[in-house]
Order: structure tokens, then C-alpha cells, then sequence
């Protein structure tokens, strides 16, 4: 299994089909989903969704990785880029979803800082944009805390949200 990030108590790898059950607990989880435009997923589409990684994943597309709690051995989250579905063509987007009770897990900006890193050397990326919506608060915290900067004000598949660009500096 791939490492593409990892501090003391969480890790970044790709996703494995034993992560399923996990998976589908996140996806089904409508406070991890809440700023998602499908919401939470029902176990159908969560195991479509996460076929559709694992086959990403085998074509070395880029793809969503899982996040691990390495105490547990669970996975509470997922990270990476995804093609955010917008009038405007904004490539390749961060993403993350994470279980509610990790949200303030002080270890997630360092893990994340050392992943997107990472996303920008194997996909050759000058920069790297995220889409929020403008009532997530916890996503925008993070976001300026990992040094991204809001360029614009969009609407993503119908919900108000604010463009935020990363470039290494």
C-alpha cells in the first residue's frame, strides 16, 4: 500500500477494497456530506463511487485517496482532486471529506500541507483550486490555514461558494 502523506496519527493512502465498509459509514454520514452536492450517499452509490476510485486508481488517473486513522486502522476521510462540475472549467479541484468528530484533528493541516505538496509534483500542477461553499466554515478555516486564497465568488452545481487557488510559494 502507496503512502502519499503521514504524520503520528493519520495517513494518506490509496484506497484498498477492504476500505468499503468504512467508506460507505463516510459517505453515508450527511454531516460529512453536508456541503456535498449529492449529500449523503446511500450504500448503492457509495459502492459505485468507491468502485469508480478503485478503478481510477488501477488506470493512474488522478483519484481520491483514502485517510486513515492509524490507531484504528480506520478510514475516517478521503482527499485529493476531482473534476468539479461548474459552467466554468476550473480543472481539477482538492477535495476532502473527513467524519464530523475529526474535524478539529489538529494533525489534518500538516498531513494536508504535506499531501498537497506532493499532489503538485506527481501531476505536474502549477497551482491547485478548491471549491467551498460559502457556509462551511470549518473547510474555510482550513483552506487559509493551508495557504490557499479566495479569487472569485461561484455557484457550483447550485449551492454559493468561493473559488480558492494554492500556489507553492
Amino acid at each position: 500500500m502507496t503512502l502519499f502523506a503521514e504524520n503520528k496519527d493519520l495517513a494518506v493512502r490509496q484506497f484498498i477494497v477492504s476500505d468499503l465498509t468504512d467508506f460507505s459509514t463516510l459517505v453515508g454520514n450527511a454531516k460529512s456530506m453536508k456541503y456535498c452536492p449529492t449529500g449523503k450517499l446511500n450504500p448503492q452509490q457509495a459502492e459505485q463511487l468507491f468502485t469508480n476510485i478503485i478503478t481510477q486508481a488501477q488506470r493512474n488517473k488522478y483519484c481520491l485517496y483514502a485517510i486513515e486513522d492509524k490507531k484504528h486502522s480506520q478510514v475516517i476521510g478521503l482527499v485529493g482532486l476531482q473534476e468539479c462540475a461548474m459552467e466554468d472549467d476550473i480543472g481539477l479541484s482538492f477535495v476532502y471529506r473527513i467524519l464530523p468528530e475529526y474535524n478539529d484533528n489538529v494533525s489534518i493541516p500538516a498531513l494536508f500541507s504535506q499531501f498537497i505538496k506532493h499532489l503538485l509534483v506527481i501531476h505536474k500542477l502549477s497551482k491547485m483550486n478548491a471549491v467551498i461553499a460559502k457556509k462551511n466554515l470549518p473547510t474555510l478555516t482550513l483552506m487559509a490555514s493551508l495557504n490557499f486564497k479566495p479569487i472569485s465568488v461561484v455557484v457550483c452545481r447550485g449551492i454559493d461558494s468561493f473559488l480558492y487557488r494554492y500556489s507553492p510559494e
